[in-house]
């Protein structure tokens, strides 16, 4: 199968970004920490560590809010029959239509009954449930992601996820965790770095990047698989 990666560039580019943003920043302060020429107390350590820890999970929301949406965009415009779906993508589809504000299902409503549509309820029904305004899509990702989220979203539609399993996750529920005691209130910038140590940080540079790019491919694979359906039904 031929990957096309287009659909996802953008995510590519916001992950990148800042992933190498943030990996600079932490590779620079870990030099400078075992410099005798630089000036560094303990509690200013703990400080850049917890810094870093915000930067970290910047790049995992903000990478795999984008990779989410870019996702949207596709499936709206996807022409396939509800029937041609996987069963976990049509509950899925069922259970985002139940969910939805009572605005989308009157357009639901409206498409299908206007005399001059062509529309079914299948193409309806994509279009209007993955075409998502700006405040719907802040809440693809809430300030609250992690591994298991991140499996659940891509099994709930029929993605096997079976090469996030082989990744070992357990460091991204903890830097979610700790996201939330700082972007609350819940300790001190101090109090949580100086639970953190360097190689931590350094291992959880490492596995974002897995994270992200095992999910990039995996949900290109889905776009390919439904776009050569859909080509295979045109033909």
């Amino acid at each position: 199968m031929v990957i096309n990666m287009s659909y996802f560039n953008s995510a590519e580019i916001v992950f990148e970004e800042r992933h190498s943003e943030m990996n600079s920043f932490l590779i620079q302060f870990r030099l400078l920490k075992d410099s005798s020429t630089f000036d560094l107390t303990r509690e200013h350590e703990h400080i850049l560590k917890s810094n870093i820890v915000l930067m970290q999970y910047n790049i995992l929301e903000s990478a795999f809010l984008e990779l989410f949406k870019c996702l949207y965009n596709f499936l709206k415009n996807c022409s396939l029959s509800v029937d041609s779906l996987n069963k976990s993508f049509t509950y899925n589809l069922y259970s985002i239509i139940k969910r939805s504000a009572t605005k989308k299902h009157q357009l639901i409503q409206d498409k299908l009954i206007r005399e001059d549509s062509n529309l079914n309820f299948s193409n309806c029904a994509m279009l209007i449930c993955f075409d998502l305004d700006a405040e719907e899509q802040k809440f693809l990702v809430n300030g609250n992601l992690d591994g298991k989220k991140i499996k659940k979203f891509l099994e709930d539609f029929g993605i096997n996820i079976t090469s996030l399993n082989l990744l070992d996750l357990s460091q991204i529920q903890t830097l979610k965790d700790n996201r939330q005691l700082l972007a609350h209130g819940g300790s001190s910038f101090s109090e949580v770095g100086k639970q953190i140590s360097w190689e931590t940080l350094e291992a959880n540079s490492v596995t974002i990047k897995e994270l992200f790019n095992q999910s990039k491919t995996l949900l290109t694979d889905f776009c390919n698989t439904l776009d050569q359906e859909m080509a295979r039904i045109a033909s």
